[in-house]
């Protein structure tokens, strides 16, 4: 027969490693459902900010004077970029075309922002998405034309 004591040794041991179950159940699912909310809010800026300005940048200066502009959309990591170059020009160190793409940042609740001319070990630019507006959004293609531009890429 078990002694009282021993029985509510265990009962405390068995609550206490429930309760701490249940707070890391809980707070994984607080974390999806923040993250979840992120994209959806990244997205809806993405489609409403991101995009529109680099339509604007491609379709009113750059085409009109000659350079090739590809926007593309890539949902598996929830990314906008614009490919710009003339002729075949593809960078040296990635052989890609030269772009600047715009992402969900993959462990923080922030847009990042990556070029083909950046080197490795991280996004040139990150903030967060309070900040991001047409402004932004032209501010950091032109930086990054007027890199490729001048041919330091």
């Amino acid at each position: 027969m078990m002694k009282d004591e021993t029985r509510a040794g265990f009962e405390r041991a068995l609550i206490g490693y429930e309760t701490r179950i249940k707070a890391v159940a809980s707070a994984k699912e607080e974390k999806y459902a923040q993250r979840h909310q992120f994209e959806v809010e990244y997205r809806r800026v993405r489609d409403s900010v991101i995009i529109p300005a680099l339509k604007q940048i491609a379709e009113e200066l750059l085409e009109p004077r000659g350079w090739k502009c590809n926007l593309r959309f890539i949902e598996q990591t929830i990314e906008a970029s614009l490919e710009i170059y003339r002729g075949d020009v593809k960078t040296v160190s990635s052989g890609e075309r030269a772009f600047i793409s715009f992402r969900a940042a993959a462990h923080a609740p922030q847009l990042t922002v990556h070029t083909s001319a950046q080197s490795q070990g991280g996004p040139q630019c990150t903030c967060p998405l309070e900040e991001v507006s047409d402004e932004f959004v032209q501010e950091r293609v032109l930086e990054f034309f007027q890199l490729l531009a001048s041919g330091r890429r």
